[in-house]
């Protein structure tokens, strides 16, 4: 019997816990259902759940003073409650309809999260002590038939012993009956002053029904036509209006209108039309007043012609506002006779109008990114236009433009051979310097039409061995390299994915500019070394992999001010003049270019006189 207590007892903290929740809960949908309507119904009805949540905490902690961890457990519970408490009745004071700030929401969120996890915690172990009582009270069923007849002998005489005592009660309850008869009288007279509290109570109900019922029916997400026509169908079946509308206002000409989004006539849904806001209470609610009129609406503002088109008498409108405050809409209700309750109806249009206005916001939202995309589509088009110019113009670089310095080379080459007897030196100089601008001139539309081709031009990043890579631009650069008796070092992993073409023509650049600009007087040496790191260890923000290949090329030339490590990567830059070292100046910006296309990063380390290091960064 002691081990069936037990697990009834167990079962009671757990009903207790469950219904000082529900306490909790009715306490916060009363402050939500305040928040959102302003009724002071609603604080009634919070201040009584706060009233039964104190209540339910001294239950619980009365029914767990035999249990220290449940005790303790209760303690902090009570603590968590008070928080909870003090922040909901703070909110009790912050403007009704305005949407709290992110810091209160988490702030709030935090506290139902602990009461949450605290309650968690105490079914829990309350869970397990049913556990172990259910399975002591499973052992102490398993009787002996002996044991079982002494129970049937006692459960006889607690039979004896309840007959006598049902009878002795049921002299008492006649006793009581006769005197709930002699207070009959009072009773009747205390249930008519309770017939007016409960027609108070009845309508916030009503409320609290309402509220749920919309926030069910729209749990769904539907979006512009369909949420708004499902809105206006939806007040329509509840408040039996002749009439209910949500249109958003158009402030594009002088005289403001109303433009309907969705519209009911008498239960149905009607086309929408639009009117312009004179003198009426649409004008009223425009301006971001809510306004009702009983009945009359005709007679009162002669103006409105959609009162005399609709043959209007009762109207109730609730504006619609932006996140700036500003109003963008009205949601309203008309009728062809009085309006009777025109509170319960502004209460139903003021909690729905929150809704309307995040539809709106993102109707809104959608048309102006309708906007952008517009204009985004004409850029592209230019965008297109001026690539199919850029590819016209390629085509004139790589074909007309070369074919007169061509012919150019080809003369001067002719006159110097054949008429080189005829030619006084200052004549043999100046077609030299003229032949030698040509193949300036050659090599920089070259390199042009290399940068340019690099934009355009994809391809897929493989799998490669960087030995073989370096081995064949060893080989491209082969009469350099023994010209200038230079040393090329490979180190590290040979593996990298590379787009080959592209790498190799890197590859290139960096060590011709290594052979261009050796110092004359030690043996060039370039080492090339690679090793794989994380994403962490690169020096550069917007990292699109988590690993990377990093390529170090080292030479030990003339080296460059520190201070150019970025410049030197530009078009057309160049740190020494054309007569002192041949170049165009785009070779470091194709290799620019080119780790740009593998979504890669470089940096140039140098210093006068003791050398450079360019090193990459590949998505390994």
């Amino acid at each position: 019997m002691k081990t069936a207590a037990l697990v009834n007892h167990t079962n009671a903290v757990k009903l207790e816990l469950e219904s000082l929740f529900s306490e909790i809960k009715e306490a916060e949908s009363s402050l939500r259902a305040y928040r959102l309507s302003g009724d002071t119904i609603f604080m009634g009805q919070f201040d009584t759940a706060l009233v039964k949540v104190a209540q339910g905490l001294q239950r619980l902690k009365k029914r767990t003073t035999d249990n220290y961890s449940q005790r303790e457990n209760t303690i902090q519970l009570a603590q968590m409650i008070d928080k909870r408490v003090a922040f909901m009745k703070m909110m009790t004071h912050y403007p009704t309809g305005k949407k709290a700030s992110p810091e209160l929401h988490n702030q709030a969120m935090s506290l139902i999260n602990a009461l949450r996890l605290q309650k968690s915690k105490m079914m829990d172990e309350e869970d397990f002590l049913l556990r172990l009582r259910t399975k002591s009270l499973t052992k102490e069923s398993a009787l002996t038939p002996l044991f079982t007849i002494f129970l049937m002998v006692c459960s006889i005489l607690v039979l004896f012993i309840s007959y006598y005592g049902i009878n002795f009660e049921l002299k008492i309850s006649n006793a009581l009956k006769r005197d709930l008869e002699n207070n009959k009288h009072d009773l009747q007279q205390a249930n008519e002053s309770l017939q007016k509290s409960n027609q108070e109570i009845a309508l916030s109900r009503y409320n609290k029904l309402f509220l749920t019922e919309f926030s069910e029916k729209f749990s769904n997400y539907k979006v512009q036509n369909e949420f708004f026509n499902s809105l206006v169908q939806y007040i329509s079946d509840i408040t039996h209006m002749d009439y209910v509308l949500v249109g958003k206002i158009d402030r594009s000409g002088e005289i403001p209108k109303i433009h309907t989004m969705a519209m009911t006539q008498f239960g149905k849904l009607a086309e929408n039309f639009s009117y312009e806001l004179v003198n009426g209470p649409g004008k009223q609610v425009a301006s971001g007043k809510e306004y009702a009129c009983p009945e009359d609406c005709q007679g009162i503002f002669p103006e409105d012609i959609k009162f005399k088109r609709f043959n209007v008498s009762g109207y109730v409108g609730f504006p619609l506002f932006d996140s700036d405050a500003t109003t963008i809409g009205i949601i309203a209700a008309m009728h062809q006779s009085r309006i009777e309750n025109t509170e319960t109806l502004s209460i139903v249009l003021r909690v729905v109008a929150k809704r309307a206005e995040m539809e709106m916001l993102r109707v809104k939202n959608e048309e102006l990114l309708a906007a952008k995309n517009s204009s985004l589509e004409e850029t592209n088009l230019m965008l297109g236009k001026m690539n199919k110019e850029l590819e016209s113009f390629t085509y004139i670089s790589s074909h007309d433009l070369q074919e007169p310095l061509r012919k150019i080379q080809t003369f001067i080459t002719r006159i110097m051979e054949t008429e080189e007897d005829c030619l006084s030196e200052n004549g043999k100089n100046y077609l030299k310097r003229t032949q030698d601008a040509a193949n300036r001139m050659q090599n920089l539309i070259r390199d042009l039409l290399a940068y340019s081709r690099l934009n355009a031009e994809v391809f897929p990043a493989e799998d490669t061995n960087l030995y073989d890579i370096v081995a064949e631009v060893k080989a491209d650069l082969e009469e350099s390299i023994e010209e200038k008796n230079a040393r090329v070092i490979v180190k590290g992993s040979p593996e990298i994915k590379i787009i080959g073409s592209q790498f190799r023509q890197l590859l290139t650049n960096l060590l011709s500019n290594s052979l261009k600009f050796s110092r004359p007087d030690s043996l060039p040496e370039i080492i090339i070394e690679n090793e794989r790191i994380n994403a962490d260890a690169v020096p550069f923000e917007n990292k699109p992999a988590l690993q990377y290949n990093k390529i170090s090329i080292q030479d030990n030339g003339i080296g460059f001010d520190g201070q150019y490590g970025d410049r030197i990567f530009e078009v057309f830059q160049r740190l020494h003049t054309v007569k002192d070292y041949p170049g165009t100046g785009i070779g470091l910006a194709i290799v620019k270019k080119i780790v740009d296309n593998h979504q890669g990063f470089i940096s140039a380390q140098g210093e006068s006189g003791r050398g450079a290091t360019f090193t990459l960064y590949l998505p390994a």
